[in-house]
């Protein structure tokens, strides 16, 4: 009965948008090395092989439904192959302009469908996000990326995550469910500094963030701020990405059985992350790139990967 539950939740999320128009497909396959750091011995060195899927629907740049879903299958190797298990993102919106002002609504759902392999745990996380921008002089300008449509101005806004988070979906144990919602403040904005250069900015913090787990009626309560500054060159055939993305989050602030501060703590990362990629054929395109992060408790990672991807729409 449970995994019926979970086939069915995941064939809602699909309805409505096999008929979407401005369709984009691409289907790709990607490798990553990780704990690059240890790279003097080989066998520290974690190897994983990605095939996926993206489908992007809708107008991204402007009022209406758009939304994304991506399916892929990490392996890493050296693994069992029983490990081997789909994972899917979905993400579902709709823009409201409003007349006369220069502000917008978005309203959408966010679906993560994944194996947790260190915990031996199927998880399906639902978020629901509703941002108004009441101050919103951005808009969205398709390039020669033909991913994501970058950002001209700058748009501020504030809003609403409230979702569940369903572990245990397709083991034996009982379904675990931990409740989450968050206030959120956001700014993205970019510009064309010159000829085919993009400057893009995503900031966002979540106060307070919390959490409560049904079975156990547990709370508790967090906050998080992170963000991403980049700068691209977006050329007809030839791309390069490169930026900073720093991320800081104060947890348990407060724990039912502590109270408030008692148990609280602190983390925070910083990444240096950069990307090239080639169209070298029509709809073919071959990408490599790396990213270092540096953590509180010297927990230092880096990694590389390298991929291919095919346009099919």
């Amino acid at each position: 009965m449970k995994k019926l539950l979970v086939v069915a939740l995941l064939f809602l999320l699909t309805v409505g948008s096999i008929a979407a128009f401005n369709q984009t497909a691409y289907v790709g396959f990607e490798s990553n090395v990780y704990d690059l750091f240890d790279v003097r011995d080989p066998e520290n060195l974690d190897v994983s092989l990605i095939p996926y899927a993206n489908y992007l629907y809708g107008d991204w740049a402007s009022p209406g439904l758009y939304g994304h879903m991506q399916l892929g299958a990490p392996y890493e190797i050296g693994a069992d192959f029983n490990t081997l298990f789909p994972e899917l993102y979905s993400e579902l919106y709709y823009r409201i302009g409003i007349p006369n002002y220069d502000s917008i609504i978005n309203v959408g759902l966010e679906t993560r469908f994944f194996k947790n392999t260190f915990y031996d745990t199927t998880i399906m996380d639902n978020t629901l996000r509703a941002y108004w921008y009441p101050f919103d002089k951005a808009t969205e300008t398709w390039t020669a990326d033909p991913y994501y449509p970058y950002y001209d101005g700058f748009r501020i806004g504030f809003g609403l995550d409230a979702g569940a988070e369903l572990s245990n979906l397709l083991e034996d144990a009982d379904i675990r469910t931990r409740a989450h919602g968050a206030l959120v403040g956001r700014i993205v904005g970019g510009a064309e500094l010159y000829d085919r250069i993009w400057m893009q900015v995503n900031l966002v913090a979540q106060l307070p963030n919390v959490s409560y787990w049904v079975d156990s009626e547990e709370m508790s309560l967090a906050a998080s701020g992170y963000g991403s500054i980049s700068l691209s060159y977006v050329g007809d055939r030839f791309m390069l990405h490169g930026g900073l993305s720093p991320e800081l989050y104060l947890n348990n602030l407060y724990l039912a059985d502590e109270g408030f501060l008692s148990g609280a703590s602190y983390d925070y990362r910083f990444w240096v992350f950069g990307d090239a990629e080639i169209e070298f054929v029509d709809n073919l395109r071959l990408y490599v790139g790396g990213q270092v992060g540096f953590s509180r408790g010297d927990n230092n990672s880096a990694s590389a990967h390298v991929g291919v991807t095919y346009f099919i729409l």
